[in-house]
C-alpha cells in the first residue's frame, strides 16, 4: 500500500477537515468525476479528498486533474470494505465521508452531513438520502 499527495504522511486527525473517500474499482476516471463535484466550500473546513485504487499511474492519473488529492495504491483484489478502510487509515479529518465513485453529489451534500452529525453529540454516522436519476429515492434491498 503506497500514498502520495498532501498529507499522506499524516497520522493525526483533525476537527476542521473532513475526509471523502472515493474508492476507484474498476473505474479510475469516473472516482476522479465524482470527487471533483466534491468541492464544496464550509467555512472553516478544509476538505480532504482520497482516491483509493490500484494501477502503477494512480497517482498520476489522479494529480493530474486534481492536484490536491491524496491517492493511496491498494491491491486490485482488495474488497470495498477494505478499500475504504485503507482510505479510513489514511484520512486526516475527524469527519470522513464515503462517496461512491459514479455518485453525483448534489450541493450542500457535504456539508448537509457534517450539519447533521454535528448537531446531535449522541451521533456517530450521518447518511444521505440516495437517489436515482428520475428523482426516485433508491432503498436497500
Amino acid at each position: 500500500m503506497s500514498t502520495s499527495g498532501p498529507g499522506a504522511d499524516a497520522r493525526s486527525t483533525r476537527a476542521d477537515i473532513v475526509s471523502v473517500v472515493v474508492v476507484a474499482g474498476d473505474d479510475l476516471d469516473a472516482a476522479i468525476d465524482t470527487a471533483e463535484l466534491v468541492d464544496e466550500e464550509i467555512p472553516g473546513i478544509t476538505l480532504e479528498r482520497l482516491i483509493v485504487g490500484s494501477g502503477s499511474d494512480l497517482a498520476d492519473r489522479v494529480r493530474r486533474r486534481l492536484p490536491d488529492a491524496v491517492t493511496l495504491a491498494i491491491d486490485p483484489s482488495a474488497s470495498l470494505a477494505a478499500a475504504r478502510n485503507a482510505g479510513v487509515a489514511k484520512a486526516r479529518g475527524a469527519y470522513v465521508a464515503f462517496v461512491e465513485r459514479d455518485a453525483v453529489p448534489e450541493h450542500r451534500w457535504l456539508g448537509g452531513l457534517l450539519d447533521a452529525i454535528r448537531g446531535n453529540a449522541n451521533a456517530a454516522v450521518a447518511a444521505s438520502k440516495v437517489l436515482y436519476d428520475d428523482r426516485s429515492v433508491a432503498y436497500a434491498e
